[in-house]
């Protein structure tokens, strides 16, 4: 600066960047007397190259900060960012023959609306953050992104991808690739590794060779009402959720009604139907004259209770294809203790449907079995 400055009378950059000092977990500096930082080559051969440049670019050391090395604050990186990102992108690849010619542009769906809403949020995030040199900030938003994407969109998906004939399975996974790409190119600069390898899965023939010759991109608006009323939304699970554990009723033993406060959600039938689901009560009332946000209607009805039974018998079930490496497709016969049928009443074709049996019997036996038709 100086230099330039005197001989050329202006200065050589517009912006500049100071990194603070690495220190080793116990706050002294890392020396090799005495041994107080790990291998780094080990460290990037467990949790990768990826893992570590996030976890530096998100500490306070790229505002000249100092920062104590963690090699625990690594490991939640690769398991909450890069791991559950991982997972997205193998869930995605296992469904994305369903999508076709199909395109997330017309989705009624209001989760796709949703995750597209956070996606230009985080683009907004991230752009404005890197604008004003605050390279932190325009790191962390990924987590919460990935962690919505993962444990939100996804979850709450899964039936769509699985129902692979209809059109909002299409949507869905027309969705996820859109949301994957252009998270790919929003991460290149922070996870230059796990950003090309997603780039990869997803970019279609006429798109550049590499994530890193892609431009920024360039998304619509967030739709801030969508997002206001989605965390509305999350926010009476939470509660309600909470009550359940309150009165020790387990989220698979449906309820008859929640009763909520704030009417804020009313008439958002779409939206409705994901906290109904989510909560498993059969219908939201709303009452803005009652002292909490949330009640829960605890008498469970005979009928309820065999509902419940049979999740809880479906969820074995559903253990067993899963220990046996069943593939989703593979239909099977049930074999089941004798006092199950009484226990779940009129819901066994339901369980017959939801787990792909063809016959469930009920006998003597102690536990329960299942066999894949060949």
């Amino acid at each position: 600066l100086v230099l330039n400055t005197a001989l050329f009378g202006k200065s050589p950059y517009k912006n500049v960047i100071v990194t603070g000092l690495v220190l080793a977990e116990d706050g002294r500096k890392m020396s090799k007397s005495l041994n107080n930082y790990p291998d780094m080559h080990l460290v990037l051969d467990k949790y990768g190259a990826d893992a570590l440049r996030y976890f530096l670019m998100s500490s306070p050391a790229v505002k000249a900060d100092d920062v104590l090395f963690s090699e625990k604050g690594i490991d939640e990186i690769s398991k909450k960012l890069i791991g559950r990102l991982d997972n997205v992108v193998s869930f995605y690849e296992m469904y994305k023959h369903v999508l076709g010619q199909g395109t997330n542009s017309h989705s009624p769906n209001v989760l796709d609306h949703w995750i597209l809403a956070r996606l230009a949020e985080l683009k907004e995030q991230v752009t404005k953050s890197l604008d004003n040199y605050e390279i932190d900030r325009a790191t962390r938003p990924f987590m919460d992104f990935v962690d919505d994407l993962s444990t939100w969109y996804i979850r709450r998906s899964r039936d769509r991808f699985k129902n692979e004939e209809s059109e909002d399975a299409k949507f869905a996974a027309a969705t996820t690739k859109f949301v994957l790409k252009n998270l790919a190119k929003l991460m290149a600069p922070f996870t230059p590794f796990i950003a090309e390898d997603i780039f990869q899965k997803v970019r279609d023939e006429n798109e550049s060779e590499s994530v890193h010759l892609e431009m920024w991109p360039d998304l619509k608006k967030a739709d801030e009402k969508i997002l206001s009323e989605m965390q509305i939304l999350r926010d009476l699970v939470t509660r309600a959720l909470d009550e359940r554990t309150k009165v020790g009723v387990k989220v698979r033993q449906p309820l008859a009604t929640l009763t909520v406060k704030k009417t804020d959600l009313q008439n958002k039938n779409d939206l409705l139907e994901i906290l109904k689901d989510e909560l498993n009560v059969k219908n939201i009332s709303f009452n803005e004259s009652q002292d909490t946000d949330v009640i829960l209607d605890t008498n469970i009805t005979e009928e309820l209770q065999q509902e419940g039974n049979a999740r809880d018998f479906i969820r074995s079930i559903q253990q067993l294809r899963k220990d046996s490496g069943l593939k989703p497709a593979d239909e099977i016969t049930v074999e089941a203790p004798q006092n199950i049928q009484s226990e779940i009443g009129s819901f066994i074709e339901e369980v017959k449907k939801s787990v792909r049996a063809s016959e469930i019997k009920f006998s003597d036996t102690q536990d329960i079995k299942i066999q894949k038709i060949s």
